[in-house]
C-alpha cells in the first residue's frame, strides 16, 4: 500500500479532539441521520464502532457548506 493511499479513520470523540465538529452530539446526530443527508459514504462500521473517514467527511461538510449558504 502507497503512503499516499492510507485513510485517516477517526473514532467519534477523536473527530471532536481533531475539531472535524464543534460537539460531539452534533456529530452523533449526523451519522444516525447518515442515510438521509448523504453522510454514509464517509462512515465505516467495525462492529457497533463508528469510524469516520476524515477526507470524506470534509469533502462532505464542504459540499453541505454550499447549501446552507
Amino acid at each position: 500500500m502507497n503512503a499516499t493511499s492510507v485513510k485517516k479513520y477517526y473514532t467519534v470523540a477523536e473527530a471532536v479532539e481533531a475539531n472535524l465538529w464543534p460537539n460531539q452530539g452534533g456529530l452523533r446526530w449526523l451519522i444516525f441521520r447518515a442515510h438521509e443527508n448523504g453522510l454514509k459514504r464517509a462512515l465505516r462500521r467495525v462492529g457497533r464502532r463508528v469510524l469516520i473517514d476524515a477526507d470524506e467527511f470534509i469533502r462532505w461538510m464542504d459540499e453541505h457548506a454550499e447549501e446552507a449558504a
